[in-house]
């Protein structure tokens, strides 16, 4: 998985993409995953699609992003996607993801950020730290819960 992210990087600068690398995103349902990879240079978010065209978005808050190093994590997503699975097993038995979304980011900690869209109307979402594979956080709540007064 590492190494998919790395080419479309490779391949996003080849493309003309500026700025430093700060995410790399999938939503689906793990069979095929192809990564938006997402660059960030003076409050606005370079985006390459899966499908190769690029978007940019300016971000509402001018807080900078942290860039990536993708040499810097040992954790892959098949290992995170695993400690997903074994809290999903102890804690919600029979929860089944309807789709994934999964973001490699920098925080504090480098993350796998990932969450679950049930078939049950639940958001399942755990951050894996991916360099020591560490859970950071997780929790499930339902979608009604995002509902405001």
């Amino acid at each position: 998985m590492l190494e998919d992210i790395k080419e479309r990087v490779d391949l996003a600068k080849e493309k003309g993409l500026k700025g430093k690398f700060v995410s790399a995103f999938y939503m689906g349902d793990l069979k095929e995953i192809k990564w938006q990879i997402d660059f960030f240079e003076e409050g606005v978010i370079h985006s390459f699609l899966p499908d190769g065209n690029i978007k940019e978005d300016s971000l509402l808050s001018k807080e900078e992003l942290k860039g990536l190093d993708l040499d810097e994590i040992k954790v892959d997503l098949t290992h995170a996607l695993q400690k997903v699975e074994k809290i999903r097993d102890e804690k919600y038995e029979g929860m089944s993801a309807d789709k994934v979304i999964v973001i490699l980011q920098k925080t504090d900690h480098v993350i796998w950020n990932i969450t679950w869209l049930t078939k049950n109307f639940k958001v399942f979402n755990v951050k894996v730290d991916a360099v020591s594979g560490e859970v950071l956080r997780e929790n499930c709540e339902s979608i009604m819960g995002f509902k405001k007064n």
